[in-house]
This record gives C-alpha cells, structure tokens and sequence, in this order.
C-alpha cells in the first residue's frame, strides 16, 4: 500500500477522479484547503 499526498486545483478535480478511476483506485480523500505559507501579496 502506498500513500500518496497530492494538491490539486479545484476545476481539475473531476479530470484527476476520472483518470484515477480508470487506473482503478477508487478510495480517495477531498479536503478544501484555502490560502498557504507565509507569503504577502
């Protein structure tokens, strides 16, 4: 078993569930996530 951690943008979530879908995984956690590091502007 391996895990695997990946952050995708939201209009592309449904194109990465299909291609996974197709290499037959199946379980997957979403998570929202809004705003990341320490940056300014």
């Amino acid at each position: 078993m391996k895990l695997i951690i990946a952050i995708i943008r939201p209009e592309k979530l449904a194109d990465v569930k299909k291609e996974l879908n197709e290499a037959s995984i199946n379980l997957m956690t979403v998570i929202n996530s809004i705003g990341s590091g320490r940056q300014k502007g």
